[in-house]
């Protein structure tokens, strides 16, 4: 799966049908000069600005060039919604706005702008689409920008620890530093390979290949992009390696940067030694945005950033998706980054559902797919109502309608974090969750950041319900060769579960009729027969 460099999505190819406004095309290594006129220029450090972050790391990202600007689009998340970067040239901002507005509109979509400079979010407040596009910012998408003079020298307190380690470094080993060709394309792989075997499980499966095969695609273009980088040895072994390319004329972006952690101070090493390396006449590096990552903020702070560059968004108002980012804020007072991130990267028109008076959204529960190690699970999040309208059964309505779709699209058992115990007894009394396993985190291993958990992780206790009792039984069955017992099961929300099942050496099998057994509500079943994971993975391990 690709991911976007724009703002870290993954990616699929859409196929969008002709128009006679907006003529986008995909980029090719030839419009690199042409999309560097409108970037160079422009005095912006935006590491999505690089040619080799678009073309890289966005291979499926579309342009064109209308009313004096280059517009570039992408879709999120490897779904159909689609996402603009602020347009870049000179003319009149009101008229390509509109041409993108009705681009947008096309596919029945709001319009969605990522990553604008804080230049060009000033100027769209000041203008009529003031009206028309909410605008915010995402402090996790903000640019690290440094002065290139301050990393090749390091000076100062604040800066002593980098020095320490460097010291460290060339005290303990024999090195040597290269110039990065693409000649070093197998060593830099069988790096990586020792790179993955630090990393967690989920790390090791979401992103190492989507990364490997970026760094391939940039080992091919090598020269043809400009990139330039570093690999540096201890003895004759590759230990770490890094490259970027320009942003601007006097900006430069580091794309990557990997290392042997085995070898104390190898990152200040390699980040000293390029910085040595690169043409004076840049002045500025950035080292690009931290996800709302921990370990890589502290990381990025620890070389004290000169600027941190602001990024803004714009999100279409008056329109479904605005109804629902509204009844969010109004119900859980989430800011904008957290709404945006949510409907941006993990809702979609079949994991949402709405309910509606007088053409407006009063009510609301999300289901988005997760895996753990017993196959597909839904998540039941983000349930809320409007406070005029709650106790008129809209929300029960909802949950049901959702965990009948979890039924048919394939989930085994579905999951939710409960607010507050009222709230539990809700779920359990009406829908047969079980509190049972209420004492484990719950814990999200993402690609794309995102705190699906109650903001204070002690209280990320999972309780679960059974989608699929066939595909469920036949689980449990598996991991409990031994059992053997005959079950009448009934579920009054999920009809096509109620049925006699009976489970012997490994076996499961569905009977008529089981003896004089007596009957036992799904939630029963579950704290009786219990399965639980409580690792969820956005991908298919």
């Amino acid at each position: 799966m690709k991911h976007c460099r724009v703002c870290g999505n993954s990616l699929i190819i859409l196929h969008y049908k002709n128009r006679n406004m907006l003529d986008f095309k995909p980029f090719t290594i030839a419009d690199k000069d042409i999309f560097e006129k409108y970037t160079h220029f422009s005095g912006k450090m935006n590491c999505d600005l690089s040619f080799t972050n678009c073309y890289i790391w966005n291979p499926h990202a579309r342009w064109c060039i209308v009313e004096g600007f280059m517009v570039v689009r992408f879709n999120i998340d490897a779904g159909e919604k689609i996402g603009y970067c602020e347009p870049l040239g000179d003319g009149d901002i009101e008229k390509v706005l509109a041409l993108m507005l009705k681009d947008a509109h096309e596919y029945s979509q709001p319009l969605r702008l990522f990553n604008m400079s804080e230049e060009f979010a000033k100027k769209i407040k000041e203008s009529s689409f003031s009206k028309v596009l909410h605008i915010y910012t995402d402090r996790s998408m903000y640019d690290y920008v440094y002065s290139a003079e301050r990393l090749r020298t390091l000076p100062g307190k604040e800066l002593q620890p980098k020095r320490n380690h460097i010291n460290q470094f060339t005290r303990l080993y024999n090195y040597r530093v290269e110039e990065l060709t693409k000649v070093h394309y197998t060593q830099v792989v069988e790096l990586l390979d020792r790179w993955v075997q630090e990393k967690e499980r989920t790390e090791r499966y979401q992103a190492y290949f989507l990364e490997l095969e970026n760094i391939r695609r940039s080992f091919e273009y090598f020269d043809q992009l400009a990139l330039r980088g570093i690999a540096l040895y201890v003895d004759d072994k590759m230990v770490a390696f890094t490259y970027g390319s320009a942003i601007n004329n006097t900006t430069f972006d580091i794309h990557i940067e990997k290392a042997d952690t085995a070898y104390t101070g190898v990152f200040s090493m390699i980040n000293q030694q390029f910085l040595q390396r690169l043409p004076l006449s840049y002045t500025y590096v950035n080292r690009e945005e931290d996800m709302g990552i921990p370990g890589l903020r502290k990381s990025k702070m620890s070389y004290h950033p000169d600027v941190l560059y602001p990024k803004w968004y714009a999100f279409e108002k008056n329109t479904k998706e605005w109804q629902v980012w509204s009844l969010w804020q109004d119900v859980f007072h989430d800011d904008d980054a957290f709404v945006s991130r949510y409907l941006n990267n993990y809702s979609t028109k079949e994991n949402t559902f709405l309910a509606e008076k007088d053409g407006q959204v009063v009510s609301m529960v999300h289901t988005p797919v997760f895996y753990n190690k017993y196959g597909q699970v839904g998540y039941v999040y983000g349930v809320a109502t409007a406070v005029n309208e709650r106790k008129k059964g809209l929300a029960s309505e909802l949950l049901k309608k959702a965990l009948k779709k979890m039924y048919t699209r394939g989930d085994v058992m579905c999951a939710l974090i409960p607010s507050e115990e009222s709230v539990m007894h809700w779920y359990k009394k009406s829908f047969s969750f079980s509190e049972y396993w209420q004492k484990d985190k719950m814990r999200f291993h993402m690609d794309i950041p995102f705190d699906f958990g109650s903001g204070v992780e002690d209280k990320d206790m999972g309780v679960f319900r059974i989608v699929n009792i066939e595909k469920y039984i036949r689980q449990y069955a598996l991991e409990h060769l031994d059992d053997t017992f005959e079950v009448n099961v009934v579920d009054e929300v999920i009809p096509e579960n109620t049925g006699c099942y009976a489970v012997k050496n490994g076996s499961v099998f569905v009977v008529k009729k089981v003896g004089d057994t007596q009957k036992m509500d799904i939630g029963d079943f579950f704290e009786k027969y219990s399965l639980v994971d409580t690792d969820f993975y956005d991908e298919q391990m």
